[in-house]
């Protein structure tokens, strides 16, 4: 492909998972399509307050933390328009 939106993690949440699996997930798939040099459109999520606090902050922290990497854009939040 030439490019790869990626959606992941938002089932990850809604089970209760621990933030740093899901990071470790979407670290994996990343890894994998830099090394094919294929680029990525990284599709945010949130976490909903009723999670706490301290899961939320891990949660909301993974997408804006692996978009650093080359080749990685981010949308921030991609269910923003029908969220509010």
């Amino acid at each position: 492909p030439h490019l790869v939106l990626l959606e992941l993690g938002a089932n990850d949440m809604l089970r209760g998972l621990d933030p740093s699996e899901t990071r470790a997930n979407l670290a994996a798939l990343l890894d994998e399509l830099a090394r094919r040099r294929i680029p990525v459109l990284l599709m945010g999520m949130r976490a909903p307050p009723n999670y706490g606090p301290e899961y939320q902050r891990q949660f909301d922290a993974i997408y804006a933390d692996l978009a650093e990497r080359p080749g990685v854009t981010l949308v921030p939040f991609w269910l923003e328009a029908i969220y509010r």
